[in-house]
């Protein structure tokens, strides 16, 4: 209800047009701001239909893989170094500890991460910012 009180929506104007105007997943859950996994994977498959690898997240391997084989393949290509990142060997233990570094307190999280920049801790969360480094200006 409240995205209909935004300024934008009272000034909108109707069009009838015939093409789609985009694709839409009804699977019963409002998947913004909450705890469930899938919310990452929509995310992933986004961003892998548009090109924008670096910006990949470790997520569930295996909801991954079922979610990109049930619907998501429909939308793009996914280069074979970037589906064995996602869910090959060592994404399950990539994702377990990237979610629990992430989910570290503030202050932790960010000594850990400059640590890391520095060579001076290791870190998954360091490491994946680097795979997603390593992808700008590739596509």
């Amino acid at each position: 209800y409240e995205w209909s009180k935004r300024p934008a929506v009272r000034e909108s104007v109707y069009q009838l047009i015939k093409t789609e105007g985009g694709l839409f997943r009804l699977h019963g859950n409002n998947l913004s701001n909450n705890t469930s996994p899938l919310e990452w994977v929509e995310w992933n498959i986004i961003l892998i239909w548009h090109g924008g690898f670096e910006h990949l997240r470790p997520v569930d391997p295996v909801l991954m893989r079922e979610t990109w084989e049930s619907w998501g393949h429909q939308g793009g290509y996914i280069p074979d170094d970037v589906a064995q990142w996602l869910w090959g060997d060592g994404a399950q233990e990539r994702y377990e500890a990237y979610r629990r570094e992430r989910n570290s307190r503030p202050f932790l999280r960010r000594l850990r991460l400059a640590l890391a920049r520095r060579g001076l801790w290791h870190s998954v969360e360091w490491d994946v910012i680097q795979w997603q480094m390593s992808w700008k200006g590739k596509w």
